[in-house]
């Protein structure tokens, strides 16, 4: 009983320890903080841009984003992977915009599949939002994707755009 006891309780510490060192699942931060550059007209009609999206590996070994994906009414993101991340990373990604007024105003997930050094697997994230400020309301929060696709559509609609 005592044996079985101790190979539980160093089946759970070893278990936890590959958790938070990124053995087994990834510990990442997303920045989102998008920079609109060069938003274009594909040949479907349909607004792009290409972004950097920067993430951190909060763990102690390299892990590999294998896809990394966002689907939505108006918004669709597509990151060019794989990806191996350190430390810090920009991830190439782009975002396709059908329908500006279509995106979401609540926080949509993105997907992402990754690959550790011990085992492959994919999960949901949802990256912050930002903090606007308007000249007659208070503060409000808006969804990364509406900031993003209002960033393109806004863009595009400059009388100085191609």
């Amino acid at each position: 009983m005592r044996l079985a006891v101790a190979v539980a309780g160093w089946l759970a510490v070893t278990g936890a320890v590959m958790w938070m060192v990124g053995l087994l699942v990834p510990n990442f931060e997303w920045d989102a903080g998008i920079l609109v550059t060069n938003p274009q007209v594909g040949a479907d009609g349909v607004l792009f841009d290409d972004i950097d999206i920067t993430v951190r590996n909060n763990g102690m070994f390299p892990v590999t984003i294998t896809g990394l994906t966002a689907d939505m009414p108006g918004l669709r993101v597509v990151a060019k992977t794989p990806v191996t991340v350190r430390e810090w990373t920009s991830v190439k990604a782009r975002v396709y915009v059908s329908d500006c007024s279509a995106v979401p105003y609540e926080p949509q997930p993105v997907h992402f599949s990754y690959r550790t050094p011990l085992v492959p697997g994919a999960t949901d994230t949802t990256w912050n939002s930002r903090q606007q400020v308007s000249d007659s309301e208070e503060p409000f929060t808006l969804a990364w994707q509406r900031s993003l696709a209002s960033s393109i559509c806004n863009e595009a609609m400059k009388p100085e755009w191609p």
